[in-house]
């Protein structure tokens, strides 16, 4: 009876794509070993990664063969999540394309959805830019309630980041208030104000808002002491 049951939990999907997570972490622990471990410039040399080898490669068509075995199913979802992420690393694009295409025809229902949009504005150089403004269209309409918050702000933030900051045709600001109102307990909120306040006040046109800091001698001086004259303030800092 144990080892039915044990052969059981084996053969579940959702026990297989967690299995093919931890066994890839691995493998590309394995990859970067080397190069992580070099010291100077001439073991950094001696070290050099081999893209061809990189493990997302041998991964991507295992989570593929998982995602049409559990096709339908949370575990399938997953998979093709798995594949999407994996594909890029490696430049994979038509997988990468056939993943996306699949979690927006089979799974817009699926809970497990919620995880896709805060990848996606990051894949558009990839699968095209529409795509993924189209996938988060679906996911934020007709997806499921758990995905539908992250699919609004996350559109919103890929019309503004693709705008350079602007919403052309309010569609950001629409996704944002629609936002605000059906899912005001969604952790995306926290970062609302700031895209609106970028609307409002960061676009092209519009007064700056004014600020206040302090020289590099420790002299306070505000942007609005400069109005009137050419300005140019230059943010840069580490990270």
């Amino acid at each position: 009876m144990l080892l039915l049951l044990l052969l059981f939990v084996q053969d579940d999907p959702a026990v297989q794509v967690k299995t093919l997570r931890d066994d890839y972490a691995k493998a590309e622990i394995e990859y970067y070993r080397e190069y992580r471990a070099a010291k100077t410039p001439e073991e950094r040399a001696k070290a050099a990664l081999d893209p061809a080898k990189h493990p997302a490669r041998a991964y991507v068509p295992k989570f593929a063969e998982l995602a049409g075995r559990a096709k339908g199913t949370e575990a399938g979802a997953r998979a093709q999540m798995e594949i999407l992420r994996l594909a890029q690393m490696v430049q994979m694009i038509d997988e990468a394309r056939a993943a996306l295409d699949a979690l927006v025809a089979d799974y817009l229902a699926q809970p497990a959805l919620a995880e896709l949009p805060r990848q996606l504005p990051y894949a558009g150089w990839m699968v095209g830019n529409e795509k993924v403004l189209a996938a988060l269209r679906a996911i934020a309409e007709k997806g499921d309630v758990k995905a539908k918050p992250a699919a609004a702000y996350y559109l919103a933030y890929t019309i503004m980041y693709q705008n350079n900051g602007s919403d052309p045709k309010g569609e950001a600001r629409k996704a944002l208030e629609t936002l605000q109102k059906d899912y005001p307990d969604a952790p995306e909120n926290k970062n609302v104000e700031q895209l609106l306040f970028e609307l409002d006040h960061l676009q092209v046109g519009k007064e700056a808002p004014d600020f206040e800091t302090a020289d590099q001698d420790g002299k306070p001086w505000k942007l609005s002491d400069y109005r009137g004259k050419v300005v140019v303030v230059d943010f840069w800092g580490f990270w």
